[in-house]
């Protein structure tokens, strides 16, 4: 069942009431519809690579200490985009410099941007997703 994305963030922020708290970046995508929904809390990027208008952000905030207003995003994607959600580990020019193969298998992708964009000093997250 598709549980409202902002339903699971409010649940994390509860369950890290007593942590150091953390951030986090869902994706929502309907393969059926061709829908996609995304929400953000922290220092979580996304870049989607389609030829139709998306253009998702992440909110300012920590899970766990200061939630902030969520925003739930929606949009139309095509068959065979791909998504990339990534850290602050990761330098943010790689979608400026990173000449990506898009037709190569997403875990090569992440281990791309990995390679040539994380930072030596920070944690790295790379999720990429084709639809």
């Amino acid at each position: 069942p598709h549980y409202p994305l902002s339903e699971l963030i409010r649940s994390a922020h509860t369950a890290l009431h007593s942590s150091r708290g953390a951030v986090a970046g869902l994706l929502h995508l309907d393969t059926r519809t061709h829908q996609a929904w995304y929400i953000g809390v922290g220092n979580i990027g996304i870049h989607a690579f389609s030829t139709q208008q998306i253009k998702p952000i992440s909110k300012n905030g920590i899970l766990g200490a200061r939630l902030p207003t969520l925003l739930e995003l929606h949009y139309t994607y095509n068959p065979g985009d791909t998504f990339v959600l990534y850290s602050d580990g990761i330098s943010t020019r790689w979608s400026l410099d990173a000449k990506l193969d898009l037709r190569a298998a997403p875990q090569s992708i992440a281990d791309t941007l990995l390679d040539g964009f994380g930072k030596t000093i920070d944690d790295a997250t790379v999720l990429v997703v084709r639809a």
